[in-house]
């Protein structure tokens, strides 16, 4: 029998739960539990125990968890990377329907535009948008598409969203093609006719809610008063109407994450948890104004965003549905096939950067314009930290945006450290049948 000798994956992170080792393997995504004596006798033995466990070891080698050379790993990791930069199979894009916002949130990020007067998607521009998507597609015989449609509050221009839907869905009919649309909403506009109408014609809503009506309300004004009350009305006949993709998302930081929590324990007792698909938890992060005076973001901490991994370890105890958390990106900065368009057809590499820095246009002919040069360095950037960390394939250097005026991503490595094992374990609870 020919022996032969495996090395253990550098993408590989360990998670203990209970009698098993869960282990995620960053580069390909891949996950599997072993039992912790298995687990031993491979990983932990594995330079002096080559001849046993060989079967194991050809599945674990398969599924890329153990490997037989190191450097071809390394090499690999960079050839993926770079090549779902430059895919053709996913194409997105996030559209803003207007500028204008009916809430008046504390910790607004959008806070380089002060107009008065605001723009929408008009049909015109829509239909300039909708013959580059299509032209698009067609170019790079794309296989997937997805549409975000937010704001400001995209509802405030609802009446463009049954022809965006209407075209959208079109596409499909006539190609081989699969088009997933989210609306992200304040959700003070919903209504129950309006759910209804979206049920099955899109895939999914998201719908923040920070909190208890407590702290919500000190969040997330409307009409300088707060909005907690419209807000979750609208969410539980979304949670009655809707057939697709719930995500509820909660702003955090120190003030509001106790709430958080007390909210969460509501939302069990009221069996609205089963509803509900995802949960998104944010660290409240600095605005554009505050990125550009200080040239990066400063708000966040490790002890604000170990409390939130914690709040996903808490809300999959609760029964939530936990997705993976723990990979965060390449960002869509850093891809080819990826951009946000606001109203007046202007092109930004990140949502984040909106009325900051338009790096390009979609023209009266629906050909895209790039004015920017930023647009080509975003995509080209490669980050000098991935030579070495096993966290590159899920971070790729962290959110540029934030990086502000360092044109670096802000660096999660010491995030990951402390907290990608409860990011998992959140997971895992939620998605297998373990219990902890």
């Amino acid at each position: 029998m020919i022996i032969i000798k495996y090395y253990t994956s550098f993408y590989n992170i360990y998670t203990p739960i209970n009698d098993n080792i869960v282990i995620f393997n960053t580069l390909t995504r891949n996950l599997i539990s072993l039992e912790k004596d298995l687990y031993e006798k491979i990983f932990i033995s594995n330079e002096k125990s080559n001849n046993i466990l060989v079967d194991e070891k050809n599945e674990l080698y398969k599924l890329d968890f153990l490997i037989k050379d190191k450097q071809i790993e390394k090499k690999r990791m960079k050839y993926v990377l770079q090549k779902n930069k430059y895919t053709k199979d996913l194409f997105s894009v996030f559209i803003s329907l207007t500028e204008r916002c009916n809430f008046e949130c504390t910790y607004c990020y959008q806070d380089i535009n002060n107009k008065k007067e605001f723009s929408y998607l008009t049909k015109e521009k829509w239909k300039i948008l909708y013959k580059y998507l299509t032209n698009t597609i067609e170019k790079n015989n794309v296989s997937s598409m997805a549409i975000v449609l937010f704001g400001g509050e995209p509802l405030l221009n609802y009446e463009i969203i049954p022809l965006i839907i209407d075209d959208l869905r079109n596409l499909e009919k006539n190609k081989k093609l699969k088009v997933y649309i989210q609306l992200i909403t304040n959700g003070s506009l919903l209504t129950k006719e309006r759910i209804i109408y979206l049920n099955k014609r899109i895939d999914g809503i998201q719908v923040t809610i920070d909190g208890n009506k407590k702290s919500h309300d000190k969040l997330r004004l409307l009409n300088d008063t707060g909005s907690f009350d419209i807000v979750f009305n609208n969410f539980v006949l979304l949670t009655k109407y809707f057939e697709g993709e719930i995500t509820l998302r909660m702003n955090i930081n120190e003030n509001n994450i106790n709430n958080a929590k007390e909210f969460l324990k509501y939302l069990k007792k009221e069996k609205i948890n089963k509803k509900i698909s995802s949960l998104s938890f944010s660290p409240i992060f600095s605005s554009q104004k505050e990125i550009r005076r200080y040239g990066h973001e400063r708000k966040i901490n490790l002890e604000l965003e170990s409390k939130i991994a914690n709040l996903y370890l808490q809300a999959a105890k609760f029964g939530f549905k936990i997705d993976k958390e723990f990979v965060g990106g390449p960002c869509s900065v850093s891809l080819d096939l990826s951009f946000a368009v606001d109203e007046n057809l202007n092109i930004y590499s990140c949502p984040g950067t909106f009325y900051e820095v338009k790096e390009g246009y979609i023209d009266e002919n629906s050909n895209l314009k790039i004015n920017n040069s930023k647009w080509y360095e975003n995509i080209s950037y490669e980050p000098e930290c991935i030579e070495n960390c096993n966290y590159a394939p899920i971070c790729y250097g962290g959110c540029r945006w934030m990086g502000g005026n360092n044109k670096k991503g802000v660096c999660k490595k010491a995030y990951l450290d402390k907290n990608i094992q409860t990011l998992i374990k959140a997971y895992v609870i939620s998605n297998y049948p373990l219990e902890v």
